[in-house]
């Protein structure tokens, strides 16, 4: 198992610690106020997203996985022999296990994450499941443009196959997205390849009881937030205080999770005071939902071409090759 080392564009960086409080004060301080998903994921985030995976409301999980698990062998058959397989964001092995068993001779596995200890688990699972399979991890950051990265001599000439599960791509707006599979083009370079989980459009009774289940695993995962705040930027938020709340935006064909103040209050983050007003939320996350013809303008914008895509028969999921 290797861990690489990433080389950013910029000379020099700010310290994590530093970057995050920015954006936070920044998200905070703006009219509509905001912070990023990627603050969701700390390690009792990722912890409580594993526990929502598993919930039956939650439905993206158990419909990729089948499906990949379904049309496996048209998948590695399109892929062809001798790629090594990019994880973008691996929550766990679980996907990408299934992908690289049907893949014909994987030249090997990295797993890039936010998250070091994800990255890590991810590639401890592959090197248990395939031995003989030459795997690395690394630490990235989907706001960074982490693109140059050095891979183990092995596979550093190999074709290079991308992969993005999980319908997270439907957490950035068209801008981000857009950027994101641009870099990915320029990264996984002229022959790449890249394999996306695409969430489809659905009945509301299906979709927002996915993000507000029952037994409020979900509301845990969206407060955690507030209670990393406190402990690693000195914030003061009472989570007596504060709700969860879900929304969906037709404009958008998105839903999204708020934390909504139950009353006027004024919180401190790093010293800095913020106010809210009873009613007045902090936008966290998006998952925009797509229908295959905003799949396909979406590759297009980024340069990509929709080589082959794959649907479950309820038409809940889709999984789309790029190339």
């Amino acid at each position: 198992m290797f861990h690489l080392t990433i080389r950013r564009e910029t000379a020099t960086r700010e310290p994590r610690q530093v970057t995050m409080l920015e954006d936070v004060l920044e998200g905070l301080g703006q009219a509509r106020k905001r912070l990023s998903a990627s603050l969701l994921y700390d390690d009792e985030g990722i912890a409580l997203f594993d526990r929502i995976t598993r919930l039956p409301e939650y439905y993206p999980t158990r419909c990729e996985l089948q499906l990949l698990e379904s049309f496996g062998q048209s998948i590695a058959d399109q892929l062809g022999e001798g790629r090594v397989l990019i994880e973008f964001g691996p929550a766990s092995f679980a996907k990408a296990g299934v992908l690289l068993g049907a893949m014909h001779h994987p030249a090997g596995y990295l797993a890039l994450d936010i998250n070091a200890e994800a990255a890590r688990g991810s590639v401890e699972a592959a090197a248990h499941a395939f031995p003989q399979l030459l795997s690395a991890w690394a630490h990235w950051d989907l706001r960074q443009r982490p693109w140059q990265v050095r891979l183990p001599a092995p596979i550093a000439p190999q074709p290079r196959t991308g992969f993005f599960p999980g319908s997270t791509i439907g957490n950035l707006d068209m801008a981000e997205a857009i950027s994101f599979l641009t870099l990915a083009r320029d990264f996984l370079g002229s022959d790449g390849q890249l394999l996306v989980g695409f969430d489809l459009e659905k009945d509301l009774d299906l979709l927002l009881p996915a993000y507000d289940d029952a037994q409020g695993v979900t509301a845990r995962f969206n407060l955690n937030l507030l209670t990393r705040l406190n402990r690693e930027l000195g914030g003061d938020f009472d989570l007596q205080a504060f709700a969860h709340r879900v929304r969906w935006n037709a404009a958008e064909a998105a839903v999204e999770m708020h934390i909504e103040s139950l009353r006027s209050q004024t919180v401190h983050v790093a010293g800095r005071p913020f106010q809210f007003a009873r009613g007045e939320t902090i936008h966290t996350e998006s998952s925009r939902k797509y229908t295959p013809s905003r799949i396909r303008a979406l590759a297009e914008a980024s340069g990509w071409r929709v080589e082959a895509s794959w649907t479950d028969a309820r038409g809940w999921f889709m999984e789309v090759l790029l190339g």
